[in-house]
């Protein structure tokens, strides 16, 4: 079970998960993607993150979910840990024209969920990340 795979999600560090996501806006799962389901705009400016750091963000971070194959590219390419797999499978919504268009927010989730999910691999990622203070 800790080794399924279903749709992305964006992982978010402390409490806020708009000061403590991870995703800097670098947009390489965005051109890595073979579907082009994954639609990034950087933002023009730097906020703080959850550790005070000036960083750039994501102004907006789409993933169409009816597209994604849920290949894993774009966990693979990010240098940042941002980005995951889910083990949720039912998205399926009463709305044909839609729901499955994610935002940022719909997306974000903590790290305390990426370690109940994927307990191992994210020990194993928490422990190569070096906090930069």
């Amino acid at each position: 079970q800790e080794n399924t795979r279903q749709f992305p999600f964006l992982v978010f560090d402390g409490d806020d998960w708009q000061k403590g996501l991870r995703c800097v806006s670098c947009q390489i799962c965005e051109k890595e993607c073979p579907p082009k389901c994954i639609y990034i705009v950087k933002s023009k400016d730097k906020k703080p993150d959850y550790l005070g750091k000036a960083q750039f963000y994501p102004a907006t971070f789409d993933i169409d979910l009816s597209v994604c194959m849920s290949c894993q590219i774009c966990v693979e390419v990010c240098p940042f840990d941002a980005i995951k797999m889910d083990t949720e499978y039912e998205l399926s919504t009463a709305n044909r024209f839609g729901g499955l268009l994610v935002n940022r927010q719909q997306l974000a989730r903590s790290n305390e969920h990426y370690h109940k999910i994927h307990p191992t691999e994210a020990k194993e990622v928490d422990g190569a990340r070096i906090p930069i203070l």
